[in-house]
């Protein structure tokens, strides 16, 4: 019965207007079928439309999320913050090894961004403590940089997945795709975090860009922790 709850809830679908090419979100249940057609306020008219995502997942914690995520892989999450996916990736997934990426104090100085005005010192910190409580750290390296200078150091087709977790720039989420394109490997997954274009309209746009630029992917899941998984299509 809990499954069938969790199917019966309502999700935040995006959809692009074919005619001025708009994002619309538009709440459904998660067993329905796409709209083809939505009210496009721009438009001022009644308008075909794509939902721009496959299907979407709700989930009782964020990390069952990884459970759809390759084990023992080779992988990496760019962008670790504070450590607590880290941690779930190294007791889930169970990696063969496991890339930690974060520029930290590279880029931000002494103090991060967030609300809470932490040091950036102090997040690296509680990471590696974190990341160490697990039974799996043997298979970390965690590296202090930039996930796009770090991900040229490697050979492509070497990850099995990465997880995108960084800025959320437009520009940045560009660059960052086309780098995973060559770095994952053809059967391998790109997947991250704060897919919702009313909350991130920059990764939202480019990733959208993005696949449209490369057809033989797909946005093929997301959840209601705003992540989200790119497959090539089958």
């Amino acid at each position: 019965m809990r499954g069938a709850s969790l199917l019966s809830r309502e999700y935040p679908y995006d959809y692009k207007c074919d005619e001025c090419g708009c994002v619309i979100e538009i709440v459904q249940i998660i067993t329905e079928d796409p709209q083809k057609e939505i009210e496009c306020e721009r438009c001022n008219k009644t308008v075909s439309a794509a939902r721009l995502v496959k299907s979407g997942i709700f989930t009782e914690s964020r990390w069952k999320f990884l459970d759809y995520l390759p084990k023992n892989a080779i992988c990496a999450e760019l962008g670790c913050w504070k450590g607590d996916l880290s941690y779930q990736i190294l007791e889930i997934t169970n990696p063969k090894r496991f890339f930690m990426v974060d520029p930290y104090w590279k880029a931000y100085g002494d103090m991060f961004y967030d609300k809470n005005k932490r040091g950036t010192l102090d997040y690296f910190t509680r990471a590696t403590q974190r990341t160490r409580m697990s039974s799996n750290y043997q298979a970390t390296t965690f590296v202090i940089e930039y996930d796009t200078v770090f991900l040229q150091d490697y050979a492509d087709n070497f990850f099995d997945w990465v997880y995108l977790d960084t800025t959320h720039t437009y520009e940045d989420t560009l660059v960052e795709l086309s780098l995973l394109k060559s770095k994952v490997k053809d059967n391998g997954i790109i997947c991250g975090h704060d897919y919702r274009y009313s909350l991130h309209p920059g990764l939202t746009i480019a990733l959208h860009e993005w696949l449209e630029n490369n057809k033989d992917y797909e946005l093929c899941l997301i959840d209601n922790y705003l992540q989200w998984i790119i497959k090539h299509k089958r």
